[in-house]
């Protein structure tokens, strides 16, 4: 019985109602690249990718570039794709980063102080647009 803690390029879990509700029940983190799903036809289009629904559903969703060189792409420029091309609020990209500190690869120390130092931003940002 396989129990992944999280799965990379896992958008076609969308496909699977039953599949979202266990990856939530199990706390399951999915690595998206929006970017390089469009390069792969994985999707169609950008405007196809499902990472909204996937987070409005209640998924943990970090949002990734994938491969720097093949994407030719940075993060902020990902996030920026994410506002403009699906819509996504300010709010939704502010989790979702949130759930990229939280589900990140570093030693528990160091993710925890990355996440204090991100809500720390994120709250004087927030408050400064009051």
């Amino acid at each position: 019985d396989v129990k992944p803690a999280r799965i990379a390029h896992g958008a076609v879990a969308v496909e699977d109602p039953a599949l979202c509700d266990e990856l939530i029940a199990r706390g399951v983190v999915l690595d998206l690249c929006p970017s390089s799903n469009v390069q792969a036809a994985i999707v169609s289009g950008y405007g196809d990718f499902p990472i909204l629904t996937l987070h409005r559903r209640g998924l943990r969703v970090t949002l990734n570039t994938d491969d720097l060189i093949v994407s030719d792409l940075t993060l902020s420029e990902e996030y920026g794709r994410v506002r403009r091309r699906l819509g996504a609020s300010v709010t939704e990209l502010l989790e979702i980063a949130h759930m990229g500190y939280e589900a990140a690869f570093a030693p528990d120390p160091l993710r925890k102080a990355l996440l204090q130092r991100f809500e720390s931003w994120r709250l004087a940002r927030l408050s400064s647009h009051e």
